[in-house]
Order: C-alpha cells, then structure tokens, then sequence
C-alpha cells in the first residue's frame, strides 16, 4: 500500500524527544496501558499509558517505532493547575486553555457519572518528563466495565483508542513492568497487507525450493 500522503514528517534520531507526529500523518499505532498499582515506585504513576507511533505506508517494523513516548497518568485537575499557569503567562493561547478546561469538565462528567472507576488524563513529555508540550495529552477512561478508552489530543486534532485487549501473562501473574492492556490502530491494515505479502513470498519460496528438489533429482536419475 503506498503512503497517499502530502507531507511526511522524517523520524527524529531520537524517538523519545520530539513531539508527536501530526495525527493526519500516522499511519499506525500501538496503545498500551500499565497499571502499576501491584509495583509502586518513587517518580512513577500508579498508572501510565505508552504510544508508538508509524508514519510510513509500508515496510512498518513492529519493533522498532519511529516514535514512542511513555506518558505518566495524573489526577485531570493538576493538568488543569499545569494550562491555568501556562496561560496567565501567556505561554498558552485562549483556544488551547479553553481545549484543556474541557477536556478536564469532561474527565469530571464521567468521574461522576458512576461508569467509571478510573478517570486520569497525562502530559506527552520530553524525558525526563519535565517539558509538556502544550495542546499535546491523554485522556485515560476506565470504565466499570473495564473497557478501557484513550484519546489522544495533538494540535486541537483527537483520536479515540479502543479496541484494548488484555496482554499475555507470563504464568498466573504478570511480570513486572509489563502493560495490562493493549491495542494497534491501523486503520489501513498495512500490517496485515505485510504479514500477507510474506505469507505469499514464504510460499513463492516453498514452491521455488520444491521445484528446484525435483528438477535435481531428476538431474541424478539421469545420470544412473
């Protein structure tokens, strides 16, 4: 499948530092939820989501994202106290203060709404966490059902993420530091376009061998 669009955004040498790619140029990505309330640390979330990003049309190697990031979940009031500030500095525009204060009144609609059990919203950072950048965040809900929904804020663009499932455990318990949850968006099914054209070239290759086996063995019955 090839990449229809305009303008690409080349990958940073270093994945973890620069912002988000616009959401018009991702073309995959990964979502994955840590809930890290069995292993409290110092520094660390008691819940934290973390985001791989893909921008090209094909060729898209799993395990290695043109960008991540790791993005610590907080009470959606301290992001709120964060915009506020931002804005009386004027450090932040009318619109994205106003994008911030909604996005906030929508985590306490659904925190009161008794759907839910788990409402955080979290800064996308450059390590080691401490520059926001501004109009990019998450909000994480958690509904009693534990369907779990992420959207993604980048620029005043959002993207809803669902579709998480649960993650493979290693044994009866998970091993720490290891996501709960998980999802990929790839709303062209550019990796399973891949996994089926290596299906097919896997086979052209089976074929190719078997011909070549028959061709020599012919090749010494001839020869006797």
């Amino acid at each position: 499948m090839e990449n229809t669009l305009t303008k690409h955004t080349p990958a940073p040498k270093e994945p973890t530092w620069a912002r988000l790619f616009p959401l018009d140029q991702i073309t995959v990505l990964q979502a994955q939820f840590f809930d890290n309330t069995a292993h409290p640390a110092k520094g660390r979330s008691d819940y934290a989501v973390k985001l791989f990003a893909w921008t090209s049309g094909w060729n898209i190697d799993i395990k290695n994202p043109e960008w991540w990031r790791v993005i610590q979940l907080i009470e959606p009031n301290k992001v709120l106290k964060w915009a506020t500030t931002k804005h009386a500095k004027g450090e932040m525009s009318d619109a994205q203060a106003r994008l911030y204060g909604t996005c906030v009144r929508q985590c306490e609609q659904a925190q009161q709404s008794g759907e839910a059990k788990l409402v955080r919203m979290g800064h996308i950072a450059s390590p080691p966490g401490k520059h926001y950048f501004t109009g990019q965040f998450v909000i994480v809900i958690q509904m009693t059902t534990d369907e779990l929904i992420v959207q993604l804020h980048n620029d005043g663009e959002a993207l809803d993420l669902t579709e998480f499932t649960p993650t493979k455990k290693a044994g009866r318990t998970r091993l720490k530091g290891t996501p709960t949850l998980a999802m990929i968006h790839d709303p062209h099914d550019i990796l399973g376009k891949q996994r089926e054209e290596a299906r097919k070239l896997k086979e052209q290759g089976n074929l190719r061998a078997r011909l070549d086996e028959r061709l020599a063995a012919r090749g010494m019955r001839g020869e006797e």
